[in-house]
C-alpha cells in the first residue's frame, strides 16, 4: 500500500467511523433486526393438538404449553425442579465394574435392570393443567400467536381475547382474561411416554380456597434415600387480570406462604407487564440474524426463543423433554452421551453462554456422585465420572441406604469412557466464548476431576508400540461393551487432557498439566476403514471394527464438533478424512441422534449448501424425520415432542454465518453464494462480538466489539486485499498484522472495531 493511499484510505473511513459512532452507542441496546423477529412469530387458526400445536411461553424455570380442548383454553405447567427421584433398585444386580489394569469387567451385556424397566420413576413431572373456562356464546376459534419477541401468546375465540405470559422476573403466569381459572391435578390428566396414565403412582393433588385464591398442592412422594417434594400453585384475579404462582418445596422451605406472597405482589404491580418485555427486549438486543432464507432465519429465532423458556442463569438443568405434552421418555434423564450436552452447546455463539450454566451447576451438585462411581464401576480410577443417565437432584451415595445407592446402571449403556469428554466440551464452551477468570474457576473442579479420571485409566492402559490402547470400553450406543480404542473415546479423552492442560497451568496446577501432557503423548490415532466407494479410509468406530454399518450420534466426526480438534485451518489429509467419513456416515445413518451435529460438521467443512440441504431433508416442514411442526417446534423421530436437544438448531444456523474454532474468526465461512445475509453480534470464542452484512457476495459492514480483550485473529474476508482496523471509541487506526491472509490485532475490553477493506478512492 502506499502512503498516500494510506493517508486518504484512513481519512475516509474516520468520517465514516465518526457519522455513525453516537448511532450504534443508541442502538446497542435495540434488538438488531426487529423485522426478521417478528416475522418469525407463530400464528395458527388453533391451537387444539398440545403436541403439534401447543405454543410455548417460559422464563427460564416455569413453563408453560398453551393449548385447546373444545373451548377451554389450557396451560401444561412445566417447572424445572419438579422431579420424582424415586429410584428403586432392590431387584437390580451389582453395579457392573471395568477393571482396567486386569483388562476385564462385570455385568451381562444388555440386561436392563428393573429399576429402569419396571417403573416410570425417575421423571420430571408437569405440575398441572390449568384450564380456562369457555367464554360465554363462544362458538369457533379465530386464531392463536406466538409473539416472540414478548413472549407472550395471544389466543382469539369469536367472543374474547387472552393473553399468556410467564413473567421473566418471577416464577408467576399472567393471564389477561375475562374466563374464570381452574387449577387441575396431573394424575388424571397427563399420561406417560407410550400414553399410559399415571394415577397409580402419582397421587391426586388437593384443590382448596384461601383469601378468595385458589391453591393447588401436589405432593411427590420420596423414598429411603431421597426426600419427596411439594408444589403449590396459587391462583387469584383483580378484574380480567389473572396469575398462577409456582413454588416448591426445592427453592422455599415455605412453599405456600412464598406462593401466596408472589401472587399478591403480581395482582398489586403496575409495570409487571412493562418489566417483563423489558427483559425480552434486552435478551434479544444482544444478537440476531436477518437471512434471505427465511427458513433458517426462523428457525434460528425460534429455537433461541426455545431455549430461553427453559434456561436462565441461576437456574435448574432440564432434561429430554423440555415441556410436558406427557412425560418424557428414557425417565426423561440428562443423557450425557450426546443429548443433554447439545442442548447447551446452542449457547455459546449466539452470544448467551449464560444459559450453559444450569449444566455447570447440576454437575458441579452431583460431583460427589460422579466421584463414587468412578471408584465403584473403575476400581482403582481417581477423579469422577458420571453415568450415562443422571437425574438433576441424585443425593450423594455417601447417605445413600438402598442397594447400589441410588445408582442405576447397566451394561453397556453407561461405560462408553468419552461421556466425561462430551460434558467437559460443554464446561470449556461456557469458558472459551467469555474467558474469565471466574468462569475458570467455575467450571475447574468438575474439570480437573474428569481429568484425573481419565488420566488414572490411560495410565492402567497397555501400551503398544507407544501408545496406549484405550479400553475395554462401549462406542456410545453401537455393538457391545468389550472393544478398543474408540473413536468416541479418543476424540473426547485428547480434547479433555487438552483442555485440562490449559486450564491447570492457568489455575497453577502444573503437576496436573504435566501428567495431561504425558497422556495426550501416548494416545492413539484414531481407527480407520476404507471405504471402497470413496476410494480412501473413513473414521472407524473402535480397532478393528471395519467400515461402519450404522451411525447413531454422530461420534465418527465428533473431532470436527463440538471438540474442534479438526479445523478449517487442519492439514488437508485430515480434512478430507474427515469429508469422507460425513459422506459414510450419511448412507447409513438412521437420521434420529445426529441430523443437527453432522450439518454443524459439514459447515466447518466449508460445505455449507449441503448442510442446509440435508437439514431441510431433516428438519422441514414435510420432512419424514423429524418435521418442523406448525407451533414451529421439531417433533424429534422416535424421541417425542418438545425435545430439548433440538435448540441447537440454532447453533447450526449460526455456524454457517460465523466460526471461531481454532480461534479464528470467519466471517459466513459456509453461507452459500448468491444468497445475503446479515448477523449482528454472534460470539466468537474469546469473547468477541462479531457483526457483518453479506450483500451480492460482498462482505461488508464488519464490527467486532472485544468483551474481554485480548488478540483478534480474523480470516480476511477480502481475500488479497489490504485491510484497516480502527477503534470506534477514538476512531484511530489499529495496529494489525497479516500472515496467509489471518488478520491480526490487540483489543482493549469494552472496545469495537470496524474492519474495512482498502479500496482505490
Amino acid at each position: 500500500m502506499t502512503t498516500s493511499l494510506y493517508q486518504k484510505s484512513h481519512r475516509y473511513l474516520c468520517m465514516v467511523l465518526f457519522s455513525v459512532c453516537s448511532i450504534v452507542q443508541i442502538r446497542a441496546t435495540e434488538v438488531p433486526y426487529p423485522k426478521a423477529l417478528d416475522a418469525a412469530a407463530v400464528s395458527l387458526s388453533d391451537l387444539s393438538d398440545i403436541s403439534k400445536k401447543g405454543l410455548v411461553v417460559g422464563n427460564g424455570e416455569l413453563n408453560a404449553i398453551v393449548y385447546t380442548a373444545d373451548h377451554q383454553i389450557r396451560l401444561r405447567l412445566s417447572k424445572n425442579d419438579c422431579w420424582d427421584m424415586r429410584i428403586e433398585t432392590k431387584d437390580n444386580a451389582p453395579i457392573p465394574t471395568v477393571d482396567v489394569a486386569r483388562q476385564n469387567y462385570t455385568g451381562n451385556q444388555g440386561d436392563a435392570q428393573p429399576g429402569w424397566d419396571r417403573y416410570v420413576h425417575p421423571t420430571a413431572l408437569p405440575c398441572s393443567d390449568v384450564s380456562l373456562s369457555p367464554a360465554k356464546g363462544q362458538t369457533s376459534w379465530k386464531n392463536a400467536k406466538l409473539d416472540l419477541a414478548r413472549a407472550m401468546v395471544t389466543i382469539e375465540s369469536d367472543q374474547d381475547i387472552s393473553t399468556v405470559r410467564v413473567l421473566s422476573q418471577h416464577n408467576v403466569i399472567l393471564i389477561e382474561s375475562d374466563r374464570s381459572i381452574q387449577l387441575n391435578g396431573i394424575s388424571q390428566i397427563v399420561t406417560d411416554h407410550d400414553g399410559k396414565p399415571i394415577s397409580s403412582w402419582v397421587s391426586e393433588a388437593k384443590i382448596r380456597e384461601h383469601q378468595n385464591f385458589q391453591c393447588l398442592h401436589q405432593n411427590i412422594p420420596g423414598n429411603q434415600d431421597v426426600s419427596g417434594m411439594d408444589i403449590y400453585l396459587v391462583t387469584g384475579r383483580h378484574g380480567n387480570r389473572q396469575v398462577i404462582s409456582v413454588v416448591t418445596s426445592r427453592e422455599s422451605k415455605q412453599p405456600f406462604q412464598e406462593a401466596l406472597r408472589l401472587a399478591k405482589l403480581v395482582l398489586g404491580e403496575n409495570d409487571t407487564i412493562k418489566v417483563h418485555e423489558q427483559a425480552w427486549r434486552s435478551f434479544w438486543s444482544r444478537s440476531g440474524i436477518s437471512l434471505a432464507d427465511t427458513t433458517l432465519q426462523n428457525w434460528w429465532y425460534r429455537m433461541v426463543y426455545f431455549l430461553r423458556t427453559f434456561a436462565r442463569p441461576n437456574g435448574n438443568v432440564v432434561g429430554l423433554q423440555a415441556a410436558m405434552d406427557r412425560l418424557g421418555g428414557w425417565h426423561n434423564s440428562l443423557t450425557l452421551n450426546y443429548n443433554a450436552q447439545q442442548v447447551y452447546l446452542t449457547a455459546g455463539p449466539i452470544n448467551h453462554s449464560e444459559l450453559i450454566e444450569p449444566f455447570v451447576d447440576v454437575l458441579q451438585r452431583n460431583l460427589n456422585r460422579a466421584k463414587w462411581y468412578a471408584t465403584t464401576a473403575f476400581p482403582g480410577s481417581e477423579g469422577a465420572y458420571f453415568a450415562t443417565n443422571l437425574w438433576p437432584f441424585e443425593p450423594d451415595p455417601a447417605l445413600c441406604k438402598s442397594k447400589n445407592r441410588h445408582q442405576h446402571a447397566y451394561m453397556p449403556w453407561g461405560y462408553s469412557w468419552g461421556t466425561a469428554g462430551h460434558s467437559a466440551s460443554v464446561l470449556w464452551d461456557y469458558y472459551l466464548f467469555h474467558p474469565t477468570q471466574q468462569r475458570l474457576q467455575r467450571i475447574w473442579p468438575i474439570l480437573e476431576q474428569f481429568a484425573l479420571f481419565y488420566c488414572s485409566l490411560l495410565e492402567k492402559c497397555p501400551l503398544v508400540d507407544g501408545k496406549r490402547k484405550i479400553g475395554p470400553s462401549y462406542f456410545a450406543e453401537i455393538g457391545n461393551f468389550g472393544i478398543y480404542n474408540s473413536s468416541y473415546d479418543i476424540t473426547f479423552m485428547k480434547f479433555t487432557l487438552t483442555a485440562a492442560k490449559r486450564a491447570a497451568t492457568l489455575m497453577g496446577h502444573k503437576s496436573l498439566a504435566r501428567r495431561c501432557a504425558t497422556n495426550l503423548q501416548a494416545m492413539p490415532e484414531y481407527p480407520v476403514a476404507l471405504d471402497p466407494s470413496q476410494g480412501g479410509n473413513v473414521i472407524a468406530q473402535w480397532l478393528d471394527g471395519g467400515l461402519p454399518s450404522y451411525m447413531n450420534i454422530g461420534s465418527e466426526f465428533m473431532s470436527l464438533f463440538p471438540t474442534n480438534e479438526i479445523t478449517w485451518w487442519s492439514d488437508a489429509n485430515q480434512k478430507a478424512l474427515l469429508h469422507r467419513t460425513i459422506n459414510h456416515s450419511e448412507k447409513v445413518t438412521h437420521h434420529i441422534n445426529s441430523n443437527v451435529s453432522i450439518n454443524i460438521a459439514r459447515a466447518r467443512l466449508g460445505l455449507g449448501a449441503e448442510a442446509i440441504a440435508n437439514a431441510k431433508r431433516c428438519f422441514g416442514a414435510d420432512s419424514d424425520i423429524s418435521a418442523e411442526q406448525p407451533n414451529g417446534l421439531f417433533y424429534w423421530k422416535i424421541h417425542g415432542y418438545y425435545l430439548s436437544e433440538q435448540v441447537c438448531i440454532a447453533r447450526m444456523v449460526s455456524e454457517l454465518l460465523l466460526q471461531s474454532a481454532g480461534h479464528v474468526i470467519r466471517l459466513f465461512p459456509a453461507w452459500p453464494t448468491g444468497q445475503d445475509g446479515k448477523f449482528s453480534r454472534l460470539l466468537a470464542q474469546g469473547g468477541f462480538e462479531v457483526s457483518a452484512e453479506r450483500i451480492d457476495d460482498v462482505i461488508q459492514n464488519v464490527s467486532i466489539t472485544s468483551t474481554h480483550g485480548g488478540k483478534v485473529s480474523l480470516e480476511n474476508p477480502w481475500p488479497q486485499q489490504a485491510v484497516l482496523v480502527f477503534s470506534q471509541n477514538n476512531q484511530q487506526m489499529v495496529k494489525t498484522t497479516m500472515k496467509n491472509q489471518v488478520i491480526q490485532f490487540i483489543t482493549k475490553p469494552g472496545e469495537r472495531y470496524d474492519v474495512r477493506a482498502v479500496t482505490p478512492p
